[in-house]
């Protein structure tokens, strides 16, 4: 994956929002766990930190086509940030259990996202974590997955268009 995508760690600083930071309306989406799910994102429990948290912060704030990987407790629960969704939420960070893809080559991050939650894909989360009582994934240990990827920009499309729409199929008839 290393020569794909940079593998990004949030903000786990001084500046990392405590509970009394959080907010129910606000200006930065702080992803928590709830928010990042076997089908992408979940905008149901959200909680906010105010512009000048999110300022004080480094690491850990999402761009347009970002992945983003849950790297404690559920793990390999992934969630790409389309144009569509950063229109929707335009101010994002993720917590300290999750870690973001961001691409480094021109390849479909929506592929990426199929290709994780594949069973090849899950196979490898699994293989790398660690720790029964909290499962976790390192960062160094992401950046080892080995993606499988048609080098045709256009082949990985037609991929990804062919599973995300068998996933809308199978959660229709859920």
């Amino acid at each position: 994956m290393d020569e794909l995508v940079d593998v990004l760690d949030g903000d786990r600083g001084k500046n990392y929002p405590k509970a009394v930071d959080f907010e129910v309306q606000g200006h930065t989406l702080f992803l928590s766990a709830s928010n990042v799910t076997n089908e992408g994102f979940s905008f149901k429990n959200n909680q906010y930190i105010t512009k000048e948290k999110s300022d004080s912060m480094g690491n850990g704030r999402l761009v347009e086509d970002d992945v983003i990987i849950t790297s404690r407790g559920s793990l390999g629960h992934v969630a790409w940030y389309n144009r569509e969704i950063q229109r929707l939420m335009p101010h994002v960070r993720i917590n300290s259990g999750m870690l973001i893809l961001r691409k480094k080559v021109d390849i479909s991050m929506s592929y990426l996202q199929q290709f994780i939650k594949s069973y090849k894909g899950q196979n490898q989360i699994s293989f790398i974590s660690f720790g029964s009582a909290q499962p976790q994934l390192t960062k160094k240990d992401v950046q080892k997955v080995n993606i499988i990827y048609p080098v045709n920009l256009n082949e990985q499309i037609k991929i990804e268009t062919y599973f995300s729409k068998l996933d809308d199929l199978i959660t229709l008839h859920q």
